[in-house]
């Protein structure tokens, strides 16, 4: 079985495949093989961007990529052709339906023009992958630096700048931070840890914000 999609993924039919309803790709799922085609103005070619693009079967094909492989869309048409019955010709191994493709079931969804879809994207968040402190437990009168490495949930790219809050106390003591900057792909705060400290508990928080996102992590260690 054969399974083509046309999508149009601008939505708009002006643009597009002027024979095939605009459409601006065709994912083309074959002999175990799926391959996204992308209209140049006058044919469609293999797309240079297809990463994404994956399927499984299980009673039918499901098929998945990623807005980013379909010009970023946010609502696309599109339609699907299933062809079965298909043989292959066993000198070229071509597939063959026979003449006049007569041998060949085709099943159209929908029958006439595009279904329309509208691409939900889920809000982008900051997420926390790895909290360290340096050294592993604060002592009295030297510096207490801790790192926060956060990465974006939709991307998975690690942060590399933004503005970075550092909140720390020593017992009931705020202390200013000597650094608070992101650096080497982590958020960092730099603590002096009073000399008359010791036993004491140390608190800190560090946040790290860009374009809207925020990210936030609190330790709590007993001062040596």
């Amino acid at each position: 079985m054969a399974v083509v999609m046309f999508l149009d993924s601008d939505a708009n039919q002006a643009t597009g495949d002027p024979e095939n309803l605009g459409a601006d790709f065709i994912i083309e799922l074959f002999s175990g093989e799926i391959i996204l085609f992308r209209w140049d103005g006058t044919d469609f070619s293999v797309s240079a961007t297809q990463a994404s693009l994956s399927y499984s079967w299980s009673g039918g094909a499901t098929i998945r990529i990623n807005a980013s492989d379909l010009n970023n869309t946010r609502r696309l048409n599109f339609d699907v052709t299933a062809i079965s019955n298909i043989a292959f010709d066993p000198v070229t191994g071509e597939a063959d339906c026979g003449p006049g493709g007569a041998n060949c079931k085709r099943d159209f969804a929908p029958a006439v023009g595009f279904y329309t879809y509208e691409v939900k994207i889920t809000p982008a968040t900051l997420v926390v992958r790895r909290v360290t402190t340096t050294p592993a437990t604060p002592v009295a009168g030297k510096p207490f630096t801790m790192r926060l490495v956060a990465a974006r949930s939709d991307t998975g790219a690690v942060l590399q700048n933004g503005r970075v809050t550092c909140i720390g106390r020593a017992g009931t003591t705020r202390l200013r931070a000597q650094a608070a900057r992101v650096t080497g792909g982590a958020a960092v705060c730099t603590w002096l840890i009073p000399k008359t400290a010791t036993g004491k508990t140390f608190r800190g928080t560090t946040t790290v914000a860009f374009e809207g996102l925020r990210a936030t992590r609190s330790i709590s260690r007993k001062i040596r």
